[in-house]
């Protein structure tokens, strides 16, 4: 019995839909990936349940594995710890433990503090030495209307303000002024500002 055609491959290049080792090798790759997930959701369950405890990484691992939440690949125990710790739900003390596991040949491990709190958030002066940008200029006091870098040829960065959220930012701390004073403000005491080729930007909408 022939083949029907439309099992036949056209081209020898061209994939085979067909390929049951490669199906399967996508079918393991999607389960490891609701593995992970559920395992990562397991820890986070757990370690809300033990706010207010001071713990090391091991300790947590030990309440999970009693819990039956177990990662896919040992290696996983890292990157949850790491990630409570990220989160703010595990706030490292300047307390250091000796761990139990014979393995781990009594190596000292940083306890953790189990809370509720969430991670702070990251600071202006932060997020700008992550993309090398340590000396620009700020305006001091309006940092939540900062809208981005402006990268110039030839030129140093400067910092890129949002010009609506600024005058409303000087509306809220001037109650009952109009909208027009805050404006006439902004054009005087920011925009009409110089201090070198490093004096913020800022952004006008259009759209």
């Amino acid at each position: 019995m022939s083949t029907p055609s439309w099992l036949k491959e056209k081209d020898p290049g061209q994939k085979n839909i067909f390929d049951l080792d490669s199906g399967r090798r996508e079918r393991d790759d999607a389960l490891e990936l609701v593995s992970r997930k559920e395992f990562m959701e397991g820890v986070e369950r757990v370690v809300d349940s033990l706010v207010g405890k001071r713990m090391t990484g091991e300790d947590i691992r030990e309440v999970c594995t009693t819990r039956d939440v177990v990662p896919h690949h040992p290696n996983a125990w890292g990157a949850a710890i790491n990630s409570m710790v990220i989160k703010g739900k595990m706030v490292r003390t300047k307390e250091f433990r000796q761990m139990k596991a014979t393995k781990s040949h009594a190596r000292r491990t940083p306890v953790y503090l189990v809370t509720r709190e969430v991670a702070p958030k990251e600071s202006l002066s932060d997020k700008l030495m992550d993309i090398g940008v340590e000396d620009a200029l700020l305006m001091d006091g309006y940092d939540d209307c900062v809208v981005g870098v402006l990268e110039r040829f030839g030129m140093e960065p400067i910092i890129l303000y949002d010009k609506e959220k600024v005058i409303e930012k000087i509306m809220k701390e001037s109650p009952g002024g109009s909208y027009q004073e805050a404006l006439e403000y902004y054009e005087f005491n920011q925009l009409g500002g110089w201090h070198g080729d490093k004096t913020p930007g800022f952004l006008v909408r259009i759209f």
